[in-house]
């Protein structure tokens, strides 16, 4: 769309991916069954995400210049279907300090 910076904003620390379990591999199959490829694009997910995080962070993604922020590896990460309330507030807190600091210390606040 023409953007030549990023500021992205991740919601895993660095260094973790989305897991693969066995509810992963039912919805492979299917996928499988539906489109070959899109059944392979499931399976390898945990892959791609590393490596376009690696791309991100090292400044520079689909030729966009980016600067990349993440959780700190003992924040808490809510899943996809969490309603505890109490932790999607300690997390909403969380992040925010994080990218509060993460910001400093780029000289962007």
């Amino acid at each position: 769309l023409g953007a030549t910076h990023a500021i992205v904003l991740v919601t895993r620390p660095f260094g973790t991916a989305p897991s693969y379990g066995p509810a992963d591999r039912v919805i492979e199959r299917y996928l499988r069954r539906v489109n070959p490829e899109l059944g392979e694009l499931y399976r390898t997910r945990p892959e791609r995400y590393r490596s376009t995080v690696a791309e991100m962070r090292a400044g520079n993604c689909a030729g966009v210049h980016t600067l990349t922020f993440a959780p700190d590896a003992g924040d808490p990460i809510p899943g996809r279907t969490e309603t505890d309330v109490d932790l999607l507030r300690a997390a909403r807190q969380a992040a925010t300090g994080t990218a509060t600091r993460m910001l400093a210390e780029a000289g962007l606040v």
